[in-house]
């Protein structure tokens, strides 16, 4: 009985062994039929949406079908690789940073360009900063213009600059006759040492010629460029221009003369004769501003030389043009259209002569 008993678990032991074999048997022939059977189900399982297949849309930067993308699991796109962080939203990949170069050039110009202090679009403003952009578009005019009269104090660096010697200066076969550039016979002129903002007087036309040749500057002369005729029109001229505000403005602040507006010491003091010939520093006067914003002391203070003039021929006999009055006359009577300021190219003895440039925009 005992023996019969053990060869029937004997028997049942073969037969579970038996079933193991062909179980595992089975499980190798499924395997090897079907190997990607595991892969797919660990895809499809960590998705959180979509359905398996390719990537709708792949990543931008890949060249092909991701295969191991670097930015987080596909949710559910059927990739054969295995995503390292991260989940997608149920396809396209949505949070990846950019890992390459743009693909293509910026999609149109910039919103706005750049815009200088005086409105003018370009790189940067269209003058110097102590010059004032005078343009009328319409007429084709364009150029710059000193803010204020030239300071002693400028004036000094110039001197110092070139070592007072006229040779060292630029200036033309008109002003042979030039020796000196500066002029001190009495006194009652700048003594040319003092750093100052007072504007410089007693200068001749070659003087304030040169000075503006050695900041990059010109004086003012003709719209189109170069000088202009001593009798030449108004509306050929710079200077007359920069006063009227292009030609809008019969006085630089606006069309009525105004006592007091500026620095014209005879009329606002008629009774004291101390401030007869005394300047005052420049763009002190607030009111006096114009034609173009920014621009001060174009009526009253020091007169301006301007290259408007008869033709030379280097013993500087010949009429130049000063502008904007000086410290005598009346608001009413310097207006920017007098053109009564006629005075000899080699004379800077009337005390009152100073310097303001003109020049090219940037």
């Amino acid at each position: 009985m005992r023996n019969r008993v053990v060869g029937f678990k004997q028997m049942n032991e073969r037969r579970r062994f038996f079933s193991a074999c062909m179980g595992v048997t089975a499980l190798l022939a499924v395997c090897a039929c079907f190997p990607e059977i595991p892969e797919l189900v660990t895809e499809s399982a960590g998705g959180s949406g979509g359905t398996a297949g390719p990537d709708a849309t792949p990543d931008v930067s890949d060249a092909s079908l991701d295969s191991s993308d670097s930015g987080g699991a596909d949710g559910g796109d059927g990739e054969v690789g295995v995503d390292t962080g991260g989940s997608d939203s149920g396809g396209a990949d949505v949070g990846g940073a950019d890992t390459g170069p743009d693909v293509g050039p910026d999609a149109g110009p910039d919103v706005a360009p750049d815009v200088g202090p005086d409105g003018a679009a370009g790189s940067g403003p269209a003058c110097p900063d102590d010059m004032v952009h005078a343009e009328d578009t319409s007429l084709s005019v364009s150029f710059c213009v000193d803010r204020t009269e030239v300071t002693q104090a400028k004036y000094v660096e110039f001197l110092m600059a070139v070592n007072e010697d006229v040779a060292q200066t630029d200036q033309p076969p008109e002003c042979a006759f030039n020796e000196s550039l500066t002029y001190t016979p009495d006194g009652s002129c700048p003594s040319f040492s003092s750093a100052n903002e007072y504007p410089v007087f007693c200068v001749d036309w070659c003087d304030a010629y040169a000075y503006c040749a050695f900041r990059g500057k010109r004086l003012c002369g003709a719209l189109t460029g170069g000088t202009l005729a001593l009798d030449g029109p108004l509306t050929t001229d710079e200077w007359h221009f920069a006063c009227t505000g292009g030609f809008e403005t019969t006085y630089p602040y606006g069309d009525e003369g105004i006592v007091g507006a500026c620095h014209i010491p005879k009329e606002n003091t008629p009774t004291d004769p101390s401030d007869d010939n005394q300047k005052a520093p420049v763009g002190s006067y607030p009111d006096c501003e114009g034609g173009f914003p920014g621009i001060f002391d174009m009526q009253g203070n020091a007169a301006e030389w301007t290259d408007r003039c008869d033709p030379g021929d280097g013993t500087g006999t010949e009429m130049c043009m000063t502008r904007g009055g000086h410290t005598y006359g009346s608001a009413d009577y310097w207006k920017c259209s007098n053109l009564v300021g006629k005075v000899a190219r080699n004379d800077p003895s009337i005390r009152q002569n100073g310097i303001r440039c003109c020049g090219d925009t940037l």
